[in-house]
Protein backbone atom coordinates (compact mmCIF):
# COMPACT_ATOMS: atom_id res chain seq x y z
CA UNK A 1 0.00 0.00 0.00
CA UNK A 2 2.80 2.07 0.39
CA UNK A 3 3.92 4.57 2.76
CA UNK A 4 1.44 6.63 5.45
CA UNK A 5 1.13 10.16 4.45
CA UNK A 6 0.44 11.70 8.15
CA UNK A 7 -3.02 11.78 7.96
CA UNK A 8 -5.65 9.79 9.73
CA UNK A 9 -4.68 6.72 11.08
CA UNK A 10 -2.25 3.87 10.09
CA UNK A 11 -3.91 1.03 8.17
CA UNK A 12 -2.34 -2.28 8.04
CA UNK A 13 -0.29 -2.67 5.10
CA UNK A 14 0.79 0.78 5.12
CA UNK A 15 4.44 1.66 6.49
CA UNK A 16 6.60 4.34 7.74
CA UNK A 17 10.52 4.95 7.40
CA UNK A 18 12.88 5.86 9.62
CA UNK A 19 16.61 6.21 8.35
CA UNK A 20 17.57 2.66 9.10
CA UNK A 21 14.15 1.02 7.60
CA UNK A 22 10.78 0.83 6.50
CA UNK A 23 8.31 -0.71 8.88
CA UNK A 24 5.41 -2.04 7.39
CA UNK A 25 2.19 -2.09 9.76
CA UNK A 26 0.77 -6.17 9.62
CA UNK A 27 -1.72 -5.48 12.66
CA UNK A 28 -3.04 -2.88 14.89
CA UNK A 29 -2.46 -3.69 18.41
CA UNK A 30 -3.85 -1.12 20.82
CA UNK A 31 -5.60 2.61 19.93
CA UNK A 32 -4.91 4.72 23.06
CA UNK A 33 -5.86 8.71 23.61
CA UNK A 34 -2.16 9.22 24.05
CA UNK A 35 -0.57 6.54 21.53
CA UNK A 36 -0.81 3.85 19.21
CA UNK A 37 0.40 0.27 18.86
CA UNK A 38 1.24 -1.96 16.15
CA UNK A 39 2.80 -5.57 15.02
CA UNK A 40 4.98 -4.57 12.32
CA UNK A 41 7.46 -5.84 10.30
CA UNK A 42 11.05 -4.48 9.25
CA UNK A 43 12.53 -4.52 5.89
CA UNK A 44 14.43 -7.76 7.06
CA UNK A 45 10.94 -9.46 7.59
CA UNK A 46 11.88 -9.41 11.53
CA UNK A 47 8.32 -8.98 13.92
CA UNK A 48 8.47 -5.28 15.80
CA UNK A 49 6.21 -3.82 18.08
CA UNK A 50 5.87 0.05 16.66
CA UNK A 51 4.10 2.43 19.01
CA UNK A 52 3.42 6.30 18.16
CA UNK A 53 2.04 9.23 19.24
CA UNK A 54 -1.66 9.64 19.12
CA UNK A 55 -1.81 13.66 17.65
CA UNK A 56 0.70 15.75 15.59
CA UNK A 57 3.17 17.21 17.53
CA UNK A 58 4.60 20.71 16.02
CA UNK A 59 8.10 21.44 16.52
CA UNK A 60 7.63 23.90 19.37
CA UNK A 61 10.22 24.08 22.49
CA UNK A 62 7.68 21.66 24.48
CA UNK A 63 7.88 19.14 21.80
CA UNK A 64 11.29 19.79 21.12
CA UNK A 65 12.24 18.79 24.80
CA UNK A 66 10.02 15.73 24.77
CA UNK A 67 12.06 14.13 22.00
CA UNK A 68 15.13 14.83 23.47
CA UNK A 69 14.07 13.26 26.90
CA UNK A 70 12.53 10.26 24.69
CA UNK A 71 16.20 9.64 23.28
CA UNK A 72 17.92 10.47 26.35
CA UNK A 73 16.22 7.82 28.33
CA UNK A 74 16.56 5.63 25.17
CA UNK A 75 20.47 5.81 25.62
CA UNK A 76 19.72 4.79 29.44
CA UNK A 77 17.97 1.49 28.47
CA UNK A 78 20.55 0.66 25.71
CA UNK A 79 23.14 0.97 28.63
CA UNK A 80 20.84 -1.31 31.04
CA UNK A 81 20.78 -4.35 28.67
CA UNK A 82 17.70 -5.97 27.05
CA UNK A 83 17.82 -9.16 30.09
CA UNK A 84 16.22 -6.48 32.25
CA UNK A 85 14.33 -3.89 29.89
CA UNK A 86 12.29 -4.43 26.68
CA UNK A 87 15.10 -3.83 23.73
CA UNK A 88 14.51 -0.91 21.94
CA UNK A 89 16.17 -0.78 18.20
CA UNK A 90 15.42 2.77 17.46
CA UNK A 91 12.88 6.36 18.40
CA UNK A 92 12.37 8.13 15.30
CA UNK A 93 9.94 11.04 13.72
CA UNK A 94 7.89 10.37 10.73
CA UNK A 95 5.04 12.64 9.54
CA UNK A 96 4.96 14.91 12.77
CA UNK A 97 4.88 11.86 15.43
CA UNK A 98 7.29 10.45 17.29
CA UNK A 99 7.85 6.53 16.84
CA UNK A 100 9.16 3.97 18.97
CA UNK A 101 10.70 0.47 17.53
CA UNK A 102 10.82 -2.23 19.82
CA UNK A 103 11.26 -6.01 20.30
CA UNK A 104 8.15 -7.88 19.72
CA UNK A 105 7.89 -10.12 22.67
CA UNK A 106 5.78 -12.97 23.08
CA UNK A 107 4.26 -13.80 26.38
CA UNK A 108 1.96 -11.98 28.76
CA UNK A 109 2.22 -9.10 31.57
CA UNK A 110 2.17 -9.34 35.20
CA UNK A 111 -1.64 -8.64 35.90
CA UNK A 112 -2.11 -11.88 34.09
CA UNK A 113 -0.20 -13.97 36.27
CA UNK A 114 -1.58 -12.21 39.28
CA UNK A 115 -5.36 -12.38 38.11
CA UNK A 116 -4.88 -16.03 36.19
CA UNK A 117 -8.52 -16.77 34.64
CA UNK A 118 -8.13 -20.09 36.01
CA UNK A 119 -7.68 -19.92 39.46
CA UNK A 120 -5.71 -23.17 39.65
CA UNK A 121 -2.78 -21.19 38.53
CA UNK A 122 -2.20 -18.83 41.32
CA UNK A 123 1.34 -18.68 42.32
CA UNK A 124 2.46 -20.73 45.47
CA UNK A 125 3.94 -18.44 48.21
CA UNK A 126 7.36 -19.66 47.47
CA UNK A 127 6.86 -18.37 43.54
CA UNK A 128 4.99 -15.38 45.10
CA UNK A 129 8.37 -14.66 47.04
CA UNK A 130 10.70 -15.41 44.27
CA UNK A 131 8.34 -12.86 42.04
CA UNK A 132 8.75 -9.55 43.99
CA UNK A 133 12.77 -10.61 44.91
CA UNK A 134 12.76 -11.02 40.36
CA UNK A 135 11.29 -7.30 40.49
CA UNK A 136 12.89 -5.95 43.06
CA UNK A 137 16.01 -6.40 41.17
CA UNK A 138 14.71 -5.06 38.23
CA UNK A 139 14.04 -1.66 40.02
CA UNK A 140 17.13 -1.66 42.05
CA UNK A 141 19.32 -2.17 38.56
CA UNK A 142 17.02 0.63 36.47
CA UNK A 143 17.71 3.13 39.57
CA UNK A 144 21.36 2.22 39.38
CA UNK A 145 21.58 3.78 35.88
CA UNK A 146 20.13 6.82 37.28
CA UNK A 147 16.14 6.26 35.97
CA UNK A 148 13.31 6.59 37.45
CA UNK A 149 10.11 4.60 35.16
CA UNK A 150 7.62 6.83 37.40
CA UNK A 151 4.50 4.72 35.92
CA UNK A 152 5.02 1.02 37.16
CA UNK A 153 1.94 -1.73 37.48
CA UNK A 154 1.73 -5.10 36.26
CA UNK A 155 0.97 -4.43 32.68
CA UNK A 156 4.36 -2.52 32.49
CA UNK A 157 6.01 -6.14 33.71
CA UNK A 158 6.17 -8.66 30.93
CA UNK A 159 6.43 -11.79 31.47
CA UNK A 160 8.09 -15.03 29.48
CA UNK A 161 7.80 -18.40 30.39
CA UNK A 162 11.20 -20.02 31.41
CA UNK A 163 11.32 -23.44 32.62
CA UNK A 164 14.53 -23.17 33.49
CA UNK A 165 14.33 -20.74 36.23
CA UNK A 166 13.25 -21.48 39.76
CA UNK A 167 10.26 -19.02 39.33
CA UNK A 168 9.08 -20.56 36.21
CA UNK A 169 9.07 -16.91 34.49
CA UNK A 170 11.17 -14.32 33.14
CA UNK A 171 10.60 -10.89 33.20
CA UNK A 172 11.45 -7.54 32.03
CA UNK A 173 10.22 -3.70 32.58
CA UNK A 174 8.52 -2.29 29.66
CA UNK A 175 7.16 0.77 28.87
CA UNK A 176 9.62 3.70 29.26
CA UNK A 177 7.54 6.56 27.65
CA UNK A 178 7.34 8.29 31.13
CA UNK A 179 10.31 7.98 32.94
CA UNK A 180 12.75 10.68 34.98
CA UNK A 181 16.48 10.69 34.32
CA UNK A 182 17.34 13.22 36.83
CA UNK A 183 20.85 14.04 36.20
CA UNK A 184 19.76 14.81 32.66
CA UNK A 185 16.94 17.10 33.46
CA UNK A 186 13.97 14.36 32.04
CA UNK A 187 10.90 15.03 33.57
CA UNK A 188 8.09 13.04 31.60
CA UNK A 189 6.27 11.39 34.93
CA UNK A 190 3.08 9.23 34.57
CA UNK A 191 1.35 7.58 37.05
CA UNK A 192 -1.92 5.17 37.00
CA UNK A 193 -5.40 5.06 39.87
CA UNK A 194 -5.22 2.98 41.85
CA UNK A 195 -0.87 2.23 41.71
CA UNK A 196 0.70 5.53 42.07
CA UNK A 197 2.62 7.08 45.18
CA UNK A 198 1.02 10.48 47.03
CA UNK A 199 3.51 12.32 45.62
CA UNK A 200 2.28 11.73 41.81
CA UNK A 201 -0.36 14.15 42.97
CA UNK A 202 0.60 16.48 45.57
CA UNK A 203 1.92 19.81 44.29
CA UNK A 204 4.75 21.04 45.92
CA UNK A 205 6.46 17.47 45.88
CA UNK A 206 7.97 16.21 42.59
CA UNK A 207 8.00 12.02 41.45
CA UNK A 208 11.28 10.60 42.82
CA UNK A 209 13.02 6.88 43.06
CA UNK A 210 11.12 6.57 46.19
CA UNK A 211 7.63 7.06 43.97
CA UNK A 212 8.59 4.16 42.25
CA UNK A 213 9.42 2.56 45.38
CA UNK A 214 5.46 2.63 46.67
CA UNK A 215 4.45 1.23 43.71
CA UNK A 216 6.32 -1.49 43.83
CA UNK A 217 5.35 -1.97 47.37
CA UNK A 218 1.71 -1.59 46.51
CA UNK A 219 2.28 -4.69 43.79
CA UNK A 220 4.49 -6.48 46.66
CA UNK A 221 1.07 -6.42 48.44
CA UNK A 222 -1.20 -7.49 45.76
CA UNK A 223 0.97 -10.40 44.30
CA UNK A 224 2.14 -11.69 48.19
CA UNK A 225 -1.92 -11.87 48.83
CA UNK A 226 -2.72 -13.67 45.50
CA UNK A 227 -4.61 -10.18 44.47
CA UNK A 228 -6.12 -8.40 47.06
CA UNK A 229 -4.60 -4.26 46.45
CA UNK A 230 -3.21 -2.88 49.54
CA UNK A 231 -5.98 -0.09 49.25
CA UNK A 232 -8.98 -2.25 47.79
CA UNK A 233 -11.36 -1.01 50.26
CA UNK A 234 -10.81 2.66 49.12
CA UNK A 235 -9.38 2.59 45.28
CA UNK A 236 -12.69 -0.13 44.05
CA UNK A 237 -14.57 3.22 44.67
CA UNK A 238 -12.75 6.03 43.55
CA UNK A 239 -9.40 7.95 42.48
CA UNK A 240 -9.97 10.31 44.97
CA UNK A 241 -10.64 7.96 47.93
CA UNK A 242 -7.59 5.91 47.26
CA UNK A 243 -5.70 9.83 46.99
CA UNK A 244 -7.07 9.93 50.33
CA UNK A 245 -6.10 6.45 51.93
CA UNK A 246 -2.46 6.47 50.50
CA UNK A 247 -1.70 9.49 52.25
CA UNK A 248 -2.35 8.18 55.46
CA UNK A 249 -0.21 5.55 57.16
CA UNK A 250 -3.35 3.78 59.15
CA UNK A 251 -5.16 2.99 56.13
CA UNK A 252 -3.34 0.00 55.45
CA UNK A 253 -3.41 -3.39 57.19
CA UNK A 254 -0.28 -4.97 57.22
CA UNK A 255 0.27 -8.43 55.90
CA UNK A 256 0.95 -9.63 59.56
CA UNK A 257 -1.94 -8.11 60.17
CA UNK A 258 -4.21 -9.82 57.13
CA UNK A 259 -2.75 -13.17 57.70
CA UNK A 260 -1.81 -13.60 60.95
CA UNK A 261 1.52 -14.75 62.67
CA UNK A 262 2.70 -17.66 60.27
CA UNK A 263 3.31 -14.25 57.33
CA UNK A 264 6.73 -13.20 57.70
CA UNK A 265 6.96 -10.24 59.78
CA UNK A 266 10.34 -9.11 58.62
CA UNK A 267 8.23 -9.04 54.90
CA UNK A 268 5.29 -7.27 56.20
CA UNK A 269 7.23 -4.58 57.39
CA UNK A 270 8.97 -4.21 54.57
CA UNK A 271 5.78 -4.01 51.87
CA UNK A 272 4.19 -1.55 54.46
CA UNK A 273 7.42 0.44 55.07
CA UNK A 274 7.52 0.92 50.67
CA UNK A 275 4.11 1.73 51.32
CA UNK A 276 4.89 4.92 53.53
CA UNK A 277 2.84 8.14 52.93
CA UNK A 278 6.40 9.93 53.31
CA UNK A 279 8.74 9.89 50.56
CA UNK A 280 11.62 9.80 52.75
CA UNK A 281 11.01 7.23 54.64
CA UNK A 282 10.64 4.70 52.49
CA UNK A 283 13.89 2.33 51.48
CA UNK A 284 15.76 2.28 48.58
CA UNK A 285 15.58 -0.49 45.84
CA UNK A 286 18.90 -1.55 47.17
CA UNK A 287 17.60 -2.46 50.19
CA UNK A 288 14.17 -3.92 49.54
CA UNK A 289 16.42 -6.02 47.45
CA UNK A 290 18.65 -6.85 50.17
CA UNK A 291 16.29 -7.65 52.81
CA UNK A 292 14.20 -10.13 50.20
CA UNK A 293 17.59 -12.32 49.63
CA UNK A 294 18.49 -12.14 53.40
CA UNK A 295 15.21 -13.36 54.25
CA UNK A 296 15.28 -16.56 51.10
CA UNK A 297 19.17 -17.17 52.17
CA UNK A 298 17.82 -17.15 56.04
CA UNK A 299 15.28 -19.54 55.77
CA UNK A 300 16.28 -22.88 57.59
CA UNK A 301 16.43 -25.86 55.53
CA UNK A 302 14.83 -28.73 56.28
CA UNK A 303 17.19 -31.72 57.66
CA UNK A 304 14.56 -34.10 56.08
CA UNK A 305 10.95 -34.73 54.41
CA UNK A 306 8.00 -36.16 55.69
CA UNK A 307 5.55 -36.69 52.99
CA UNK A 308 1.86 -37.44 53.87
CA UNK A 309 -0.20 -39.71 52.19
CA UNK A 310 -3.73 -40.31 53.73
CA UNK A 311 -2.50 -40.24 56.89
CA UNK A 312 0.43 -42.71 56.57
CA UNK A 313 3.96 -40.47 56.10
CA UNK A 314 7.43 -41.84 54.42
CA UNK A 315 10.50 -40.30 55.81
CA UNK A 316 12.87 -38.47 53.13
CA UNK A 317 16.42 -37.81 53.88
CA UNK A 318 17.74 -37.81 50.25
CA UNK A 319 17.55 -37.81 46.16
CA UNK A 320 14.45 -40.27 46.30
CA UNK A 321 11.86 -40.72 43.10
CA UNK A 322 8.17 -41.75 44.71
CA UNK A 323 6.98 -44.73 43.09
CA UNK A 324 3.94 -46.60 42.61
CA UNK A 325 5.46 -49.53 45.34
CA UNK A 326 5.73 -46.84 47.85
CA UNK A 327 2.06 -45.20 47.59
CA UNK A 328 0.78 -48.46 47.73
CA UNK A 329 2.52 -49.22 50.55
CA UNK A 330 1.19 -45.82 52.10
CA UNK A 331 -2.67 -45.89 51.01
CA UNK A 332 -5.26 -48.14 48.89
CA UNK A 333 -5.86 -44.51 46.96
CA UNK A 334 -2.19 -45.93 45.19
CA UNK A 335 -3.91 -46.84 41.56
CA UNK A 336 -3.79 -43.40 39.98
CA UNK A 337 0.06 -43.24 41.06
CA UNK A 338 2.57 -44.24 37.93
CA UNK A 339 5.82 -46.61 38.17
CA UNK A 340 7.59 -43.44 38.87
CA UNK A 341 6.08 -40.31 39.92
CA UNK A 342 7.54 -37.76 40.64
CA UNK A 343 11.17 -37.14 41.89
CA UNK A 344 12.41 -35.04 45.40
CA UNK A 345 15.63 -33.22 44.80
CA UNK A 346 18.05 -32.44 47.18
CA UNK A 347 20.89 -30.18 45.93
CA UNK A 348 24.64 -29.58 47.58
CA UNK A 349 23.33 -26.27 49.45
CA UNK A 350 20.75 -28.63 51.33
CA UNK A 351 17.42 -27.17 49.08
CA UNK A 352 14.31 -28.84 48.22
CA UNK A 353 13.02 -29.52 45.20
CA UNK A 354 10.51 -32.13 43.42
CA UNK A 355 10.29 -33.12 39.43
CA UNK A 356 7.65 -34.48 38.10
CA UNK A 357 8.32 -37.05 35.19
CA UNK A 358 6.23 -37.81 32.42
CA UNK A 359 3.54 -40.17 32.77
CA UNK A 360 1.30 -41.87 30.48
CA UNK A 361 -2.39 -41.45 30.34
CA UNK A 362 -3.16 -45.01 30.75
CA UNK A 363 -1.38 -48.73 30.82
CA UNK A 364 -2.72 -52.25 31.22
CA UNK A 365 -1.85 -54.80 33.72
CA UNK A 366 -1.11 -58.85 32.65
CA UNK A 367 -4.94 -59.51 32.98
CA UNK A 368 -6.27 -56.50 31.04
CA UNK A 369 -7.29 -54.53 33.48
CA UNK A 370 -6.50 -51.02 32.70
CA UNK A 371 -4.86 -47.79 34.97
CA UNK A 372 -5.60 -44.43 34.37
CA UNK A 373 -2.26 -42.33 35.15
CA UNK A 374 -2.04 -38.49 36.06
CA UNK A 375 0.58 -35.67 35.98
CA UNK A 376 2.07 -34.48 39.55
CA UNK A 377 0.43 -31.46 39.88
CA UNK A 378 1.71 -28.29 42.75
CA UNK A 379 -1.04 -25.83 43.39
CA UNK A 380 -2.83 -26.91 40.28
CA UNK A 381 0.01 -26.31 38.43
CA UNK A 382 1.37 -29.66 36.07
CA UNK A 383 5.69 -29.94 37.00
CA UNK A 384 5.92 -32.57 34.48
CA UNK A 385 9.53 -31.48 33.74
CA UNK A 386 9.80 -28.65 35.83
CA UNK A 387 12.22 -28.15 39.38
CA UNK A 388 9.52 -26.64 41.78
CA UNK A 389 11.14 -25.83 45.24
CA UNK A 390 9.60 -27.38 48.29
CA UNK A 391 7.49 -25.43 51.17
CA UNK A 392 6.30 -26.17 54.60
CA UNK A 393 2.81 -27.99 53.98
CA UNK A 394 3.25 -27.55 49.84
CA UNK A 395 0.01 -30.13 48.44
CA UNK A 396 0.46 -32.22 45.90
CA UNK A 397 -2.18 -33.78 43.38
CA UNK A 398 -2.39 -36.53 40.78
CA UNK A 399 -5.59 -37.49 39.74
CA UNK A 400 -7.73 -37.14 43.03
CA UNK A 401 -5.04 -38.42 45.13
CA UNK A 402 -3.36 -35.84 47.43
CA UNK A 403 -0.38 -35.82 49.10
CA UNK A 404 1.34 -33.34 52.03
CA UNK A 405 4.76 -32.66 52.31
CA UNK A 406 6.12 -31.72 55.48
CA UNK A 407 9.40 -29.96 56.12
CA UNK A 408 11.62 -30.92 59.17
CA UNK A 409 14.59 -29.06 60.43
Amino acid sequence: MGLWNGVGDISEGESVKSTRTNYEIIKVLNRGKMAMAYHARDSSGKSIFLKHTTNPMNMNKGYANYIRGQHLILDVLNNIGEQFVEKNYEYFEFEGRHFQAKEFLAGVDLKAVIWPKDQSEKLNFNSRLNAITVLAGLVKIIHSHGLIHSDLKPEQIFVTKDDSLKFGFKMKLIDFDHSIVPNQNVYIPAGTPGWYSPEHFRENEKVVYASDIFTLGNMFYTILTNGQKPFSDFSSESDAKYKGAIKKAKSLKPLDVLFGDKFPKSISDLVSSMLHPNQKKRPQASEVHKVLLDFKNGMSKPKYIKLYFDGNSRTIVKNEVFTREMAKNLSSNYKSIYTRQFEIIKDSSGNWFIKGLPIPKTAKSRSGEVFYFYPTKVDGQNITNKIVKLFDDMKIGIGNAILNIKTKT
